[in-house]
């Protein structure tokens, strides 16, 4: 199975929020609400704002990988190794 970096869900999910913001920032161009600030239009600039920060976060984690700087640092760090037989005796 191959593995998915955090970053990368982190970053579509950016993105697909991003999308429904702007989709809904856009129709409300054409059918303004009454409240005060529906003038600044807030879901469609958050939307791009989504949209470039996912790009963003997916473009650094794809150019990290072309790169050849995986998470090989962390992973090889991170290692589970099994209890020693002296920590054995000591936990019974």
């Amino acid at each position: 199975m191959k593995e998915v970096n955090i970053w990368v869900v982190v970053g579509l999910l950016q993105l697909v929020y991003g999308v429904i913001l702007l989709i809904a920032g856009v129709r409300q161009f054409w059918a303004p609400s009454a409240t005060v600030l529906a003038n600044l239009h807030a879901s469609f600039w958050a939307g791009i704002i989504l949209i470039a920060f996912g790009l963003l976060v997916v473009l650094i984690n794809r150019l990290n990988r072309i790169g050849g700087r995986p998470q090989q640092a962390i992973r090889s760090s991170c290692k589970i190794t099994e209890p020693t037989a002296d920590a054995q005796r000591r936990k019974a």
